[in-house]
């Protein structure tokens, strides 16, 4: 199958987000966003998003996610029997936006929090391309401990992948994977991965969700999946990844991957991470159809992932 692949960088995201030519579609991207980000647990101001939309693929960002870049590998000519099949993301944190004193509406990241200094910040970006959505966020909170040699952050990043439904059969995904690390340029301000959640040894949950505990930080942390979760920390480059996966067929239409992590940083320093968050998407009308030429990846902060 021929495929194509497209490559938009956060220069021409940015000039498309500037153009002061919001289409119909961009709006309505707009406002689907905001109401994805309100059930995920992040409130916007309508002034705080960012859209753009090149060929057809539509990016719509909060001022806190600085976004690198969109790269889509798809079949060449979408359509009915072969649309585009997957999404995918990577980014980080915006070290320079305002934070963001956000409300909890929404299953994602944490609930009954406990033990934070000041106020939890965190950003959002969505991607669709022909009907299909990636939506990625992130959250931090200062943990309220005594050491005096060290900040203690706890760190969130989810992703949730949105098939669709066609006539027979549902364009589901079948791999999430959600991974997060120091920005490039700001691992020397990092100390270690002080713990990660959800565990290797324990990838599934108990009522939907898992307890967080560190240093007198607590939480709850939902899991979008209970089960089919890998979770593979990096304490040597202070790297958290969790994939979910289908196996070899396809599952429901709406499917994520979450993780947690407690990371040190050096006295006075934020903890500025880069997440990367993928999904790919079963595109052909057999169940099980796990072909791996099917991405749609998107590139949002440290091109080095």
């Amino acid at each position: 199958m021929e495929e194509r692949t497209a490559r938009v960088d956060a220069r021409t995201l940015r000039a498309a987000a500037r153009d002061g030519k919001d289409t119909a579609h961009e709006k309505q991207a707009q406002r689907e966003f905001l109401e994805d980000s309100a059930a995920n647990g992040m409130l916007y101001d309508a002034a705080q998003v960012n859209s753009a939309t090149t060929g057809d693929v539509t990016t719509v960002w909060s001022d806190s996610v600085d976004l690198d870049q969109v790269l889509v590998t798809a079949p060449d000519v979408p359509d009915a029997d072969q649309p585009v099949a997957g999404l995918g993301a990577i980014g980080s944190n915006n070290p320079s936006a305002a934070d963001q004193k956000l409300a909890r509406l929404g299953s994602s990241g944490l609930g009954s929090v406990t033990g934070q200094w000041g106020d939890r910040d965190g950003g959002t970006v969505s991607v669709t391309v022909d009907g299909y959505k990636l939506i990625s966020g992130w959250e931090r909170y200062r943990v309220r401990e005594s050491k005096t040699d060290r900040d203690v952050y706890y760190y969130g990043h989810w992703a949730t992948a949105v098939g669709k439904s066609v006539t027979g059969y549902d364009k589901a995904p079948y791999v999430v994977d959600v991974r997060s690390r120091p920005k490039s340029g700001y691992r020397s301000t990092f100390l270690q991965l002080r713990n990660y959640w959800p565990k290797v040894s324990q990838p599934s949950c108990s009522g939907g969700e898992i307890g967080i505990d560190v240093l007198g930080f607590g939480g709850s942390l939902p899991l979008q999946n209970c089960s089919s979760l890998s979770p593979d920390p990096d304490p040597t480059s202070i790297t958290m990844k969790v994939v979910w996966s289908a196996g070899t067929c396809k599952d429901q239409t709406v499917e994520g991957a979450d993780l947690g992590m407690a990371v040190d940083t050096k006295p006075g320093y934020n903890a500025i991470l880069s997440d990367y968050s993928y999904a790919r998407f079963n595109d052909h009308s057999t169940a099980c159809d796990v072909g791996t030429s099917d991405d749609i990846r998107v590139i949002y902060a440290d091109p080095g992932w």
